[in-house]
C-alpha cells in the first residue's frame, strides 16, 4: 500500500565544466524529502535522468549522507546504481531510469539526493552536448519519485 508520494522534477538545463576529480555532485537539483510514518515501511525510488557526457560516468542515490542502492564491490571504480554513459554523437542524450526500495529504518525526515560522479569531462545535464535551436536537439527533463510503502 502506498502511504505518501514526493516527486521533485527538474527541467533546467546545465553544464558542469568543473570540479573534483572523483568528487560526487548533485544531479540538476535531483533532491526530495520524505518522512515515513513506521520505522518498518520502505521507501521506493525511482528515478529517470537524462543529459550527455563525453565519457562514462556513474550515478549514485545518497540518503541523507549514506549511499544506497549502489554496488558495493570493493574496487577502485565508482560505486553507482547505474552508469552515465557517454553518448559518442553530439546531438544525442542519454536517458537512465532506475528504481530502488530502500529500508531507511525510521520516522524521521530523508533525503534523497541524485548524485554523478565527476570523471574530469564536461557532463551535460537535460540537453545535448551541442544544444542547437533546432528539430535535432531536443531539451529534456529528470525526475525522483520517492513512495512510502507500508512495511
Amino acid at each position: 500500500k502506498v502511504l505518501q508520494v514526493v516527486q521533485d522534477w527538474d527541467g533546467a538545463v546545465d553544464v558542469r565544466t568543473g570540479g573534483t576529480n572523483g568528487a560526487w555532485y548533485t544531479f540538476g537539483g535531483l533532491s526530495a524529502s520524505i518522512t515515513p510514518s513506521s520505522s518498518s515501511n520502505k521507501v521506493l525510488v525511482i528515478a529517470h535522468i537524462s543529459g550527455y557526457t563525453q565519457y562514462d560516468g556513474g550515478i549514485r542515490i545518497n540518503r541523507s549522507g549514506t549511499i544506497v542502492g549502489s554496488n558495493t564491490l570493493a574496487s577502485s571504480r565508482p560505486q553507482c546504481i547505474v552508469e552515465f554513459p557517454s553518448n559518442h554523437r553530439n546531438n544525442e542524450t542519454s536517458t537512465n531510469a532506475f528504481i530502488y526500495l530502500d529500508s531507511p529504518g525510521t520516522t524521521s525526515s530523508r533525503t534523497y539526493t541524485i548524485q554523478s560522479i565527476w570523471n574530469g569531462y564536461t557532463q551535460y545535464i537535460n540537453r545535448t552536448g551541442s544544444h542547437q535551436n533546432n528539430n535535432n536537439d531536443a531539451v529534456t527533463a529528470s525526475n525522483l519519485i520517492l513512495m512510502e510503502i507500508a512495511g
